[in-house]
């Protein structure tokens, strides 16, 4: 697969975003850059500077934690794609386009390795009414940001390499 079908199947896989979240943040971040975008004092893309984008009545992303190879691929990006090219790129070479199943595998692989559900939950643009979610459950993003970027290495390695 060319490196701008693949990359943002890779990106979809490594952020745990739905593949539209990943395409409009690799969309924004071809017309913009990083800057305003990436902090770099936690390591993470910051959806939620764009309400417009990522933030809606019941499908919200928040933040995405990057490790540094990720942004390196991520600072070099410059195409700008749909789903509907890459899902007929994958039609054209016989390949299933289930793209949302990369959400499904990355938080079950966080969940197996030990990350806590609210963290995942979190991460991937949910949060809980409880009142433990609401008041109480307050993450150390760096820590979270380590213990999450060292289970999803060997993906990485397996997919940006």
């Amino acid at each position: 697969l060319p490196w701008k079908y693949f990359f943002p199947i890779a990106f979809t896989a490594l952020a745990g975003l739905r593949a539209r979240e990943a395409l409009a943040s690799l969309n924004l971040i071809a017309e913009e850059g990083l800057e305003g975008y990436y902090n770099p004092k936690f390591g993470c893309l910051e959806h939620f500077r764009f309400p417009e984008i990522f933030l809606r009545r019941t499908k919200n992303a928040y933040i995405s934690f990057v490790s540094p190879r990720l942004l390196s691929h991520l600072e070099a990006w410059e195409e700008k794609a749909s789903w509907d090219m890459i899902k007929c790129k994958l039609w054209r070479l016989k390949m299933r386009p289930r793209l949302q199943d990369l959400r499904a595998y990355w938080a079950t692989l966080l969940r197996e390795r030990g990350i806590p559900q609210e963290s995942i939950d979190l991460l991937q643009g949910r949060i809980s009414q409880t009142v433990f979610a609401r008041h109480y459950f307050k993450p150390y993003l760096k820590a979270l940001r380590r213990k999450v970027l060292a289970i999803l290495k060997p993906l990485e390695q397996k997919l940006l390499t």
